[in-house]
C-alpha cells in the first residue's frame, strides 16, 4: 500500500477502449475529448489515521478546473464530486496488491476504479462501467 504514496501523472497515449467505456458511461460527446485531452496529477498522502487517507486530483493543462482534495477512510463511503462537479458515493478498499474504488452517481450509475502499482514502479489504471473497462498507465514522479 505504501508504493502509492507520491505523485503520479496519467501517461498520454497509453489510453485503451476510452471510447467504449465513454458510450456505456453515457459521456456526452461534446466532452469526450475534452476529457481525452486533460493531464491529470494525483498525489497520495497518509490521511490523520492508520485507515485513512489524503488524495489531490488537478488538471495540469486547465487552469478553470479547481483542484479537488479529499480525506477518506478505506472501506467507509463518504461523498464526493469529481473534477467535472458530478457528485458521488464512494468506497475505497485496499485488497492487498491493489485499490478497488466503488462510485455511484446519483442516477444510480455504478462505476469502478482499480489503481496497481506493479513491482516497476508503474500505476496500472483500470476503470469499468457497466461491464465496460477502459485502462491507461500512470507514472510516478521524481
Amino acid at each position: 500500500m505504501e508504493a502509492i504514496f507520491g505523485t503520479w501523472k496519467n501517461k498520454k497515449g497509453s489510453e485503451e477502449n476510452m471510447t467504449a467505456f465513454m458510450d456505456a458511461c453515457k459521456i456526452p460527446e461534446a466532452a469526450r475529448q475534452v476529457m481525452l485531452d486533460r493531464e491529470y496529477e494525483i498525489s497520495y498522502t497518509k490521511g490523520a489515521t492508520d485507515k485513512s487517507m489524503k488524495v489531490s486530483v488537478k488538471v495540469t493543462n486547465d487552469s478553470k478546473l479547481p483542484e479537488k482534495s479529499y480525506e477518506y477512510e478505506l472501506g467507509k463511503e463518504f461523498e464526493c464530486d469529481d473534477i467535472d462537479g458530478q457528485h458521488f458515493k464512494c468506497t475505497i478498499t485496499w485488497d492487498g496488491s491493489k485499490f478497488v474504488e466503488n462510485y455511484v452517481d446519483d442516477k444510480g450509475t455504478k462505476m469502478a476504479i482499480q489503481r496497481e502499482i506493479t513491482p516497476d514502479g508503474i500505476m496500472k489504471f483500470a476503470m469499468i462501467c457497466l461491464g465496460v473497462t477502459a485502462s491507461s498507465t500512470w507514472e510516478k514522479k521524481a
